[in-house]
């Protein structure tokens, strides 16, 4: 008697003679779990970003393309709504040019803001010091990318706003149906991972996690290897298909 989504396909066809019609059907319970899990966090990720008083900006994986900004940051740029805020060019947003084609690239290498520090310009022309992060995010079920920004001009605040943003960070990791973690280079401790990852490695708590050594959790020690002489020389991120382990033994991709 249980119930569950089906996506079914129909189309008419002559069968032993007789008109009919053919049905497909695939169970399309766990997708659409799946989504709502999605639609969940993004209402989540959403009211976090409203109520913050740090300013965020939700943008395409390019950053050329704002698709959501927060009342804060917007009046950290001199805007009296973010809906102005978003129509503004996001070049106009920019003390220097070449500041903003060397931040650029750290997205172009596939890597994040991290308590990265650059000249912004307000909208009446003047110029502050922001201290911004990013993370990937899914966003209205595409990927994004999201940015927050504090004005450190007053160096006095900049203590209490790395501590912020670092908290904002765990926030948006903690929210994420990706599976995130983070960890040392030197040593690939791992110092943060989210529910999403925990799930994906068969772990009930970070707790029990910190228990298995990182390299139990993969299948090809050669691949793993060569991670970390990349990171270590380049100290760039990197995008690969691994296999890794679960904490059952059963392998994942």
């Amino acid at each position: 008697g249980s119930t569950f989504w089906g996506l079914m396909n129909i189309r008419p066809l002559d069968f032993d003679g007789q008109s009919a019609y053919m049905w497909r059907l695939v169970d399309i319970s766990e997708r659409r779990e799946s989504e709502r899990l999605v639609h969940e966090s993004e209402q989540r990720l959403n009211a976090i970003f409203e109520s913050s008083p740090v300013g965020f900006t939700v943008v395409s994986l390019a950053g050329n393309i704002r698709l959501f900004s927060n009342q804060a940051i917007a009046h950290i740029f001199g805007y009296e709504t973010s809906a102005e805020f978003d129509a503004s060019a996001v070049l106009d947003s920019w003390a220097s040019a070449d500041e903003r084609d060397t931040v650029r690239s750290i997205f172009e290498h596939g890597d994040e803001y991290v308590n990265t520090s650059a000249l912004r310009r307000r909208r009446d022309g003047t110029v502050f010091t922001a201290l911004m992060n990013s993370a990937r995010i899914e966003f209205q079920g595409a990927p994004a990318r999201v940015i927050w920004i504090t004005d450190i001009s007053d160096r006095k605040e900049m203590g209490d706003a790395l501590r912020e943003s670092e908290r904002r960070l765990r926030q948006v990791i903690d929210e994420s149906p990706i599976a995130m973690t983070i960890n040392r280079i030197d040593n690939v401790k791992r110092l943060a991972c989210n529910d999403a990852f925990l799930r994906l490695l068969g772990a009930d708590s970070e707790e029990e996690l910190s228990g298995i050594p990182w390299d139990d959790t993969w299948s090809d020690k050669a691949q793993l290897a060569s991670l970390r002489t990349h990171l270590a020389d380049r100290g760039e991120s990197v995008k690969f298909d691994a296999v890794r382990h679960r904490l059952d033994g059963r392998e994942v991709d």
